[in-house]
């Protein structure tokens, strides 16, 4: 079937090629080009180019690129007004002294959002971005869909008495259900299913699956197996479901069937979807292909022989869109998988985050390396190229042994990759031990309450709050490491004794019990779906939120009873809780926890990114300081006073981790150097491998002014409580890199832990003196939650593939 779709394109190309080529549309009864509007743009050579590469057309594509690099931006000066909406899906232009005026719809100008924002990513410049995301600044994406699909399903449905097939009607004003459905509306079978993909519940899977059959007996029930522009339902008696009013009978090769036929075969893996696709293929080429090149249009789609010609042109759409997504829906799901990539409204796909090392190139511009110039008049010179050359020097440098070129089939344009990683299933089973060894000291001894004190033996915690802490904190490592059981129990007792914890009269911290707890709650939640873990989430994040006053800014104590709060703040906890409470309106629907921590820096995403490079180059330019023995590299403190004091915290050393991230998804090649250079310190020099129990200190110092030692650790400073910062960025550090040294320190750590910190008693306790061989237990009493809901997590993944 794929090469059936590529001799359709090849047709419907060469009609247009060899009549139309440089115009918008190809006017199928004259043999001639005509123009959308009276702004020719080429829009079907400029629309179809992503699915000529994709197709394996590329001699075509090269034809189609030389033409628009050479003609293209000369046309878009040209005279007249252009649609915004039109020409942002299907070209993407800019016109010279551009006025706007006129009517706007809804559905438009929130659908450009897309093209402005990756035309954002691709020349670096956010003023694209910033313009569109004004349209929606104060909406919520994922709450608006969760709440429009509800209302589709409690007042657009309706169903046809005879078969029962589902329909989406229009409403009146009167509140009745029109049961009248065009075929445009077959769009969304597809889009609910993606969301599905992306999480959204099973319901609007069920629905999808059932308008999509609905959208094909659109087809299979006329004479043509071609569907009619607009169909009405039978909801009254047992004769026809489908009724075609003969003005609606038309068929001006749509696509909105064939992307939902694509998309549900691809979630769900039934054939049934290709053999529906191959029904609606067929019968577009026994009653639109014609003699002379390209397809048609056809009338009176009730007929067994539909007439030709009901309009003039060849639609762009039949190429960019119709004919791509047949392609794709008889292809495997390597080819512009979904997990990667977002299709606009006309089919063009555009990659979701650019990932240093993975997929180095965009499929809607392709072969952008050799022609370049096609874009020139859109994108500013050596802007577009700026990300693809900086993950392939990811794929290039430091790991140049492992690069491997491949190749999925040959009408794909080569991608680079990067080795897969694998599991390292030793490590991953004393992980795995070592975390049984922990949670089984805490479910004997301390199990409900917030922590174990390691060297009594009894349960730890708050006086007169416990929250139980060490067991909502570790839920997720529990799951993830597949400690079934141990994860069901304790989520029965959550759900059955954390909500009186609550309504307890001391204050808690704010940041604290929302990182451990709240947090806790909603990665359970999400990894198995206990509604009752969501129950709970809503009930402590409502009791948390009272917490955050007018401006958004949380004080550090709260109570859960009342409300009442303390009289200090600080900057590092109240910008934090932002995630949690983000995620929580996401998974309620309730808009109240995303308003109020909005307020905390109220600003607009794209403000976030120049706030990190500002804030990078801050370190760069201030923090960063040198021994000057062996050159090591260290993140100091700012003195206003002294300059800069040579100290460094283990808790800076997630630092190396949050350098990598952003460097994946965007940042320069700087940053990741001085991930490289950071993580270095925190492991290699001093932090672990130069104490003689190869136990981090809580501080180091270092020396900058002689030549002897690099380090040195204070007495009161040589302690470890088994902090998880390090192992932290080790873990991104590899899943970046693919550099096997990462898990090699991270074996070493690990180890010293199991050397120092196990107890024969059971669980794990912190350890002093780390700077000798045998560093002394029991520093502390207690074990910390973050042993298990962090660094033995961290751990696992060290030494788990990228899955």
């Amino acid at each position: 079937m794929q090469a059936d779709v590529v001799a359709a394109m090849k047709w419907a190309w060469n009609g247009y090629r060899d009549h139309a080529m440089g115009h918008d549309s190809l006017d199928v009864i004259n043999m001639n080009g005509t123009a959308f509007s009276d702004h020719d743009l080429a829009i079907s050579l400029a629309d179809s180019l992503d699915t000529l590469f994709l197709l394996g057309l590329h001699d075509d594509f090269d034809d189609a690129a030389t033409w628009a690099e050479a003609n293209l931006p000369h046309k878009f000066d040209g005279p007249g007004k252009v649609s915004l909406f039109e020409t942002t899906i299907r070209v993407l232009g800019y016109c010279h002294d551009a006025t706007a005026n006129g009517p706007s719809f809804l559905a438009e100008f929130t659908s450009i959002q897309l093209e402005f924002k990756y035309l954002a990513v691709l020349t670096d410049d956010s003023d694209y971005s910033e313009a569109v995301e004004d349209i929606m600044d104060t909406v919520h994406h994922r709450i608006i869909l969760y709440r429009s699909v509800t209302g589709i399903m409690d007042k657009l449905v309706g169903r046809t008495k005879k078969s029962g097939w589902v329909f989406l009607g229009e409403l009146e004003v009167n509140g009745d259900l029109t049961p009248k459905m065009d075929h445009l509306v077959c769009f969304m079978p597809g889009m609910l299913a993606l969301g599905y993909m992306h999480g959204m519940p099973s319901s609007h899977l069920d629905l999808a699956k059932a308008l999509g059959r609905t959208c094909f007996e659109m087809y299979n029930q006329m004479a043509s197996n071609l569907a009619p522009e607009i169909a009405y339902f039978n909801t009254v008696d047992d004769s026809n479901d489908i009724q075609v009013h003969a003005s609606d009978a038309f068929n001006i090769l749509r696509p909105e069937t064939v992307e939902s036929l694509m998309v549900l075969y691809r979630v769900t893996r039934d054939e049934t979807y290709r053999e529906w696709g191959k029904v609606i293929f067929r019968a577009f080429e026994q009653h639109c292909r014609l003699p002379q090149g390209g397809y048609s249009s056809v009338n009176h789609v009730d007929s067994p022989a539909p007439n030709k010609f009901f309009r003039r042109e060849m639609e762009s759409f039949f190429m960019a869109e119709t004919l791509k997504y047949f392609y794709l829906l008889f292809s495997d799901e390597s080819v512009v998988p979904l997990d990667q990539f977002v299709f606009n409204t006309e089919a063009h796909p555009y990659q979701w985050v650019l990932v240093a090392g993975a997929i180095c190139c965009f499929l809607n511009v392709m072969y952008l390396a050799s022609k370049y110039g096609m874009l020139e008049g859109l994108i500013p010179k050596n802007k577009a190229l700026r990300r693809v050359n900086a993950a392939d020097a990811n794929a290039r440098d430091a790991t140049a042994t492992s690069r491997r070129v491949v190749t999925p089939s040959e009408t794909l344009h080569p991608l680079i990759a990067m080795p897969t990683l694998t599991n390292d299933t030793n490590m991953q089973r004393q992980v795995t031990a070592a975390m049984s060894w922990a949670w089984g000291a805490y479910r004997k001894h301390a199990f409900g309450f917030d922590s174990l004190n390691v060297k009594d033996m009894v349960k730890d915690g708050l006086p007169g709050h416990d929250m139980a802490i060490s067991l909502v904190d570790s839920l997720d490592s529990l799951y993830i490491m597949g400690l079934q059981d141990e994860f069901n129990e304790a989520v029965d007792w959550a759900e059955s004794n954390l909500a009186a914890r609550f309504p307890l009269p001391p204050r808690v911290s704010i940041f604290e019990t929302t990182i451990r707890n709240l947090g806790g709650l909603l990665s359970a939640y999400t990894l198995c779906g206990r509604p009752a873990l969501l129950t709970l989430a809503d009930d402590l994040g409502a009791r948390l939120h009272r917490g955050l006053n007018e401006t958004a800014l949380p004080l550090s104590l709260v109570s859960l009873v009342d409300g009442s709060t303390s009289d200090s703040s600080y900057v590092a906890e109240f910008t934090t809780i932002q995630l949690e409470f983000k995620y929580l309106a996401q998974l309620t629907g309730k808009t109240e926890y995303h308003d109020t921590v909005e307020l905390l820096m109220d600003k607009k995403a794209t403000k976030y990114k120049d706030m990190y490079i500002n804030a990078v180059n801050g370190i760069m330019t201030t923090l960063v300081g040198r021994t000057k023995k062996s050159n090591w590299l260290f993140l100091g403190e700012l003195d206003t006073a002294r300059g800069l004091s040579p100290k460094m915290d283990h808790l800076v050393c997630f630092v190396p981790g949050m350098l990598a991230l952003g460097y994946v998804n965007g940042m320069p090649r700087s940053h990741l150097t001085l991930a490289q250079e950071l993580v270095h310190t925190c492991f290699q020099v001093c932090m672990y491998n130069q104490m003689g129990s190869k136990m981090a200190p809580e501080i180091a110092y270092f020396n900058t002014a002689t030549t002897a030692d690099d380090i040195q650790v204070h007495p009161q400073d040589a302690f470890n409580i088994l902090r998880p910062e390090t192992v932290e960025s080790l873990m991104i550090m590899y899943r970046v890199t693919k550099n096997e040294t990462y898990r090699a320190w991270g074996k070493v750590i690990f180890d010293a832990f199991e050397r120092n910190a196990r107890l024969d008693s059971g669980g794990y306790s912190s350890v002093g003196n780390v700077d000798r061989t045998s560093a002394t237990k029991f520093f502390r009493p207690t074990m910390d939650s973050f042993f298990m809901a962090e660094t033995l997590k961290y751990f696992y993944l060290l030494f788990s593939d990228e899955e």
